[in-house]
């Protein structure tokens, strides 16, 4: 195929040939994001129709972050005001993180498979773009509105002559991006704002698992409802604006097999129309739903071992807060996600929270070494006793590493391909002056480094600043007294190990998402451990099979998403 001649391949550690389309010389730290917008950071959304590659974007990747952690520092009495805290921002991670901007949304764009590296905008929204699937002629992408909660999410359907109409719309949860296609029929499942609540159940979220009618795009059935998961729509998790009321759902030998994220642990069901003699276990729609993962289940919350689940002391959902699946060979797979973005924001908003009284480095520093403690796991299901089996021999590849996430999977070729997520990345961010990391340091790098320190000294000595100090010490002189921790205390023991631990942890990983496949669910290798040689594509996120290779996006919220084109050479 003569695209692969054109460009210089990726170095990679399998058989596989990998080329970059997008910038395909560029190297770290250059501006990529499809067409040369850093703010694109994700490429959430992908697929082949035709001739043609689809990908919807996360645009403003890190204004959801921002807003996260000025809230939390608001809770801890610091009000700062987004200049401050880009500042800051800059001198963490030395000017790697790019300012959030406002006014501009997800895009999406199309790339004739022939014309690699070229893009013509076809739509852009006031949200981003979190799924897609092909159904008959019509791409359907679901939207995120994330921690914008006066927006509106969506389910778009983009005609074959890329006309754009909304077929669903719904103001309940954060997105509706699991999605499957079982016996000729569409499915979406997420969280559905027209359906009424029982008296009670105020503040319980609407979950909804909808068939699409055949016969007209903006009728949409239910299967399930919030009853059918009634235990878990009151969770936390789901409720979560950082995520997802359902996570993923897959078709899987005449059942729809689905995810929900879990504060102590992923939940998951299956779901299939009723049979005759299922006709008393049928819910209001003639399907049965059954728990495979969750507080009564054979599989406790996240793959457990026992019913404890995995609480964590520094909070809700850190470790296994989601699951997935992929389906491969007859066999259906399932993977974990860690709450990683969630121990991040603990971790920054407790560091430059450094000057409060209450100050303990164990708090912040605690949910980022439980997350690395816990190893990312992919798991075969087992039809015989119900159970999910652990993939031993993914398990030994990325333990010890940075990964976070087991975030897609694609089979392409007759091999079962997984992406994830490494944080080291970010990590790094905590850990810089521990972790070694400093020696690495450019004469450029040290001068963007000064240049970060200098501006955040600047804006910390503005007007707005000096009030908030001002009123700190006013409330702070009338507040009941509040224990201030020694030196001592705010350096604890335990804090300091923990520490210890996560910057060895940062300091061998080479950063950057891993990709791994095997080919009979057995046998698994790296095709890289370093996202493609650039520590800042930290998820390998959408794939897209095709008769021109496997497609792939990067979660790169740095620099902008990246695309690469894989093939693993079995022609």
């Amino acid at each position: 195929m003569p695209i692969l001649k054109k460009k210089a391949p990726v170095k990679v550690k399998s058989s596989d040939t990998v080329i970059r389309i997008t910038n395909p010389t560029g190297s770290p730290k250059e501006v990529d994001g499809l067409v040369g917008d850093r703010q694109q950071g994700y490429g959430w959304s992908m697929a082949e129709r035709g001739d043609y590659i689809y990908i919807g974007t996360w645009f403003n990747t890190i204004g959801a972050v921002v807003t996260i952690i000025q809230a939390g520092l608001k809770a801890k009495g610091l009000n700062l005001s987004q200049e401050t805290i880009e500042a800051m921002m800059d001198t963490v991670s030395n000017n790697e993180i790019p300012h959030p901007t406002k006014g501009l949304g997800g895009q999406i764009y199309k790339m004739h498979k022939d014309k690699p590296g070229e893009f013509t905008k076809i739509f852009e929204t006031d949200v981003s773009f979190r799924n897609v699937v092909l159904f008959g002629d019509a791409l359907y992408f679901t939207t995120y509105r994330g921690v914008n909660m006066d927006k509106v999410n969506h389910i778009y359907k983009v005609d074959l002559d890329d006309n754009v109409t909304s077929v669903y719309e719904t103001t309940d949860g954060a997105c509706s991006r699991a999605n499957a296609i079982l016996d000729g029929k569409l499915y979406f499942a997420g969280a559905d704002s027209k359906f009424e609540l029982d008296p009670g159940d105020e503040g319980r979220v609407k979950l909804a698992v909808l068939e699409k009618s055949n016969d007209d795009d903006t009728v949409w059935n239910y299967v399930a409802d919030y009853h059918d998961f009634y235990e878990y729509s009151d969770d936390s998790a789901v409720k979560s604006p950082a995520g997802s009321p359902f996570w993923d759902m897959v078709a899987f030998k005449g059942s729809l097999y689905c995810t929900l994220p879990g504060h102590s642990g992923f939940i998951a069901y299956e779901g299939h129309p009723a049979r005759q003699e299922e006709k008393g276990k049928a819910n209001k729609y003639g399907w049965v739903w059954t728990e495979i993962v969750g507080n009564h289940a054979v599989n406790y919350p996240g793959i457990q071992e026992t019913p404890l689940g995995n609480m964590v002391d520094y909070g809700a959902g850190i470790t296994s807060v989601v699951g997935a699946f992929g389906v491969f060979k007859d066999n259906l797979y399932c993977y974990n996600i860690d709450n990683t973005i969630m121990s991040e924001i603990m971790g920054i908003t407790g560091m430059l929270s450094f000057t409060q009284p209450d100050f303990k480095l164990s708090n912040f520093v605690g949910p980022v070494h439980d997350t690395l403690k816990h190893t990312q796991k992919m798991y075969k299901y087992n039809e015989t006793t119900g159970r999910f089996d652990e993939c031993f021999g993914f398990t030994k590849l990325v333990e010890g590493s940075c990964v976070e996430y087991v975030w897609k999977s694609a089979v392409y070729n007759g091999e079962f391909y997984v992406g994830t997520m490494d944080s080291k990345v970010i990590y790094n961010y905590l850990t810089r002056l521990t972790n070694g990391s400093l020696l690495y340091m450019t004469l450029d790098d040290w001068k963007a480094q000064f240049g970060a320190i200098g501006r955040l000294f600047k804006s910390l000595a503005n007007k707005e600043t000096l009030e908030l100090v001002k009123s700190l010490k006013a409330a702070k002189a009338n507040a009941p007294a509040v224990p201030k921790n020694s030196l001592k205390e705010k350096f604890d023991w335990e804090g300091i190990k923990m520490l210890a631990s996560v910057s060895n942890t940062v300091r061998k990983d080479p950063g950057g998402f891993h990709l791994i496949k095997t080919a009979d669910g057995e046998h698994w290798e790296h095709v890289t451990d370093c996202g493609f040689g650039d520590q800042f594509n930290y998820g390998c996120l959408r794939f897209a099979p095709t008769d021109h290779g496997l497609y792939m996006t990067t979660a790169n919220p740095f620099y902008g998403t990246q695309l690469y084109l894989l093939k693993n050479n079995k022609e």
